[in-house]
């Protein structure tokens, strides 16, 4: 055994471009967390959220454009001036600019790693951006370039503009400007711990919503504030807007209220199927949208009485499995007790078992009709006839975890029952079970059989046992690790992976030697495509793919932070499974290969810059970036108080695409940023040195 660093190489080369693709099953048109709207129109939606997600609708939410950036950091407010004019404020200085309605959007440089939190401009070019350590900023050319201004150390989540001069700021207190945004002055009057929103319908009348359940308002430019409950068995209040004086809506969690008196009664409405909504925003009286985490939207035409659901959700929270039979017909387990089948690829799903006092954890079909399924307490369940119908065959005392199950013919099955030194056989087709006793007194949680007598046992502290002879025998075969084994899958009788916490094991024999490559994350599932094209998903939205046989791995690309837990691949198929609801799937392999017909290098299409590798880092890591045409650029590092600390470029470059070592070894331990400037082009991003 022998353990390397993981070192990514950005699989580029000079006659072939390399692009992972995987879409959202569930939820749809995507599961990222939606911060803010923008409703320009009854028709025309865009929403803004984590993971630089970006989706725009024409046609009133009944389909939706994904202009999400992969790899982005979060996006948290949208604002537009008219029609056409918009800016976006987000996670590490970001601010994006549009000029036709988001059709199309580009970088403008804020000049500070801060997150910010509003964004809101009083002409087209004259704007403000605030957000956390009382960060405000001022543009006066449209956000060309933008002038830090800070004058208070609240950190700033809500900001509005009432008129050119007058303007209010809410977060960890409330502050407000009198002279066009020159100076801020606090005036809370620690009425709430939080404050999450702003608005003011003139310059006398203003509601701020809270963390505790009320709301405040004013009637006389805030020298006097009245305190509403809106509704006691609600907690907070996210997002506030009026319409007039008198109609207004507040978001808290899954509820929407509505007042048509200013505010002193409200009315609550339960959007239907919603777990967390953040944002709401109204173009009239009747036609508004709100919006939440898990890729929530919700659409009103008759002012928030009736909401109408434009996103689908598979309806489970955790799914533990999933196994398909073809491209079309696939199962998943969840940890609520439920059997889900689908027979178009994954698109829908039907409930086909259900029984909330256990929980599914694997599943198995060895053709059509016949298959398994697991989980706790001591649960195995068999069917006959494609999963209508199950019936349970096995159940003890002990309430273990039977974590896996695999036939390798009609009769023979194992299961892994979590009894140390155990695993569970059956002759019969799963009818009854007896225990084995194994080698060795360890946890098994997983079981892989890669032909009628090769098989494998995975578990605790790198646990693994194989055996060649149809389990008459089994011999260690661990890696010393000290972490457990979550997932193994093998390319043919030599060549294998394993995943687990903080590493990916690979093995060209067998499993009789393991080289162990060092990762910063916990591996949850793998699969082998062929001998060279392997994918590894983890928890936090972790995926990873290798196109050499796991000489390179590439995790550069990154649809979410949801935790990922199963992955199959049926060809170039594949679907991965988390929680809450969350279904990726791909057709083609998730890595599509762009080639020109005489097999040049393929341009650019986009500047990117992308994520540097290894992080942490000590002291080396890689910057990489693409450019489509000719630009003057820069890449410089800046350290966390926004101080230059090195210049790694500074010269007119051709479209392609660049690699930068970036050495620290003269600089302290701690977070730095980089910056890409290409034209007008800007993108920064956050890396950690750890020494």
């Amino acid at each position: 055994m022998r353990n390397i660093v993981l070192v990514i190489v950005f699989l580029l080369s000079i006659s072939l471009q390399v692009n992972a693709q995987w879409g959202w099953h569930s939820p749809s048109p995507q599961g990222n967390a939606i911060n803010d709207v923008a409703m320009l129109s009854r028709d025309t939606l865009i929403c803004v959220g984590e993971f630089g997600t970006i989706l725009r609708s024409t046609n009133a939410g009944g389909s939706w454009q994904n202009q999400t950036r992969i790899n982005e950091s979060d996006l948290n407010k949208i604002y537009f001036i008219d029609n056409k004019t918009g800016w976006i404020a987000g996670a590490m200085g970001k601010v994006m600019k549009t000029t036709d309605a988001g059709e199309t959007w580009f970088t403008q440089s804020t000049s500070t790693s801060l997150t910010l939190y509003d964004v809101e401009f009083t002409s087209i070019d004259k704007g403000f951006v605030v957000g956390e350590n009382g960060y405000i900023a001022k543009t006066t050319n449209g956000g060309n370039s933008w002038q830090a201004i800070t004058t208070t150390q609240l950190t700033l989540f809500s900001l509005q503009f009432i008129d050119s001069l007058n303007a209010w700021a809410v977060g960890d207190g409330i502050s407000r400007t009198t002279n066009g945004g020159v100076s801020w002055v606090d005036v809370d009057q620690q009425l709430a711990s939080y404050y999450h929103s702003v608005f003011f319908i003139n310059n006398d009348t203003g509601w701020i919503s809270t963390n505790e359940g009320k709301i405040i308002k004013t009637t006389n430019a805030g020298v006097d504030w009245e305190i509403i409950v809106p509704d006691s068995t609600i907690w907070g209040y996210l997002k506030i807007q009026f319409i007039d004086p008198n109609n207004g809506w507040l978001v808290s969690f899954r509820n929407i209220l509505r007042t048509s008196d200013g505010g002193i009664t409200w009315i609550t409405s339960i959007l239907p199927d919603a777990i967390s909504l953040r944002a709401l925003n109204f173009v009239d009286e009747r036609n508004g949208i709100s919006v939440g985490i898990n890729g929530e939207i919700y659409i009103t035409t008759d002012g928030g009485i009736n909401w109408e659901k434009k996103f689908k959700r598979v309806p489970f929270f955790s799914g533990n499995c999933c196994f398909f039979l073809n491209t079309e017909v696939g199962f998943i387990g969840t940890d609520d007790g439920r059997i889900l089948k689908t027979t178009n690829v994954g698109i829908e799903w039907l409930s086909i078992y259900d029984n909330d006092s256990v929980s599914i954890w694997n599943i198995y079909f060895i053709n059509d009709s016949l298959g398994w399924a697991t989980g706790y307490p001591s649960v195995i369940l068999r069917t006959t006839n494609g999963g209508n119908n199950w019936i349970r065959t096995y159940d003890n005392f002990w309430n273990n975890y039977i974590s896996s199950i695999q036939f390798t013919t009609d009769s023979i099955g194992w299961a892994c029952n979590y009894q140390q030194g155990e695993v569970l056989y059956s002759d019969d087709g799963g009818l009854s079970w007896i225990q084995k006793n194994l080698p060795v007194n360890k946890y098994f949680t997983d079981v892989l059989f890669t032909s009628l007598d090769v098989g494998y046992l995975i578990g605790e502290e790198g646990s693994v046992l194989r055996t060649s002879n149809a389990g008459i025998t089994w011999v260690s075969k661990n890696f010393n690790t000290g972490q457990y084994v979550n997932d193994i899958c093998f390319a043919d009788d030599s060549t294998g992976l394993a995943v687990g916490f903080q590493y990916i094991a690979k093995t060209i024999n067998g499993g009789t030697n393991w080289e162990i490559i060092n990762t910063n994350f916990m591996a949850t599932s793998c699969s082998i495509l062929d001998e060279l094209k392997w994918w590894v998903i983890g928890e936090n939205g972790v995926m990873m793919y290798t196109l050499d046989g796991g000489e390179h791995w590439d995790l550069s690309y990154q649809l979410t932070n949801h935790h990922l837990l199963d992955m199959t691949f049926i060809g170039n198929n594949g679907w991965i499974i988390g929680y809450p609801g969350l279904i990726l799937h791909t057709s083609n392999s998730g890595v599509t290969f762009i080639e020109d017909e005489e097999n040049n290098f393929v341009q650019p299409k986009d500047f990117l810059l992308q994520q540097n590798y290894p992080n942490p880092f000590n002291p080396n890591t890689i910057i990489s970036y693409q450019l489509p045409v000719t630009r003057n650029v820069t890449l410089k590092v800046y350290d966390l108080l926004g101080k230059e600390v090195a210049t790694l470029v500074n010269e007119e470059k051709p479209s392609g695409h660049y690699e930068i070592n970036f050495n620290a070894s003269n600089l302290a331990s701690g977070i730095y940023y980089y910056q890409l400037r290409a034209g007008e082009f800007v993108e920064t991003k956050k890396m950690t040195l750890l020494k």
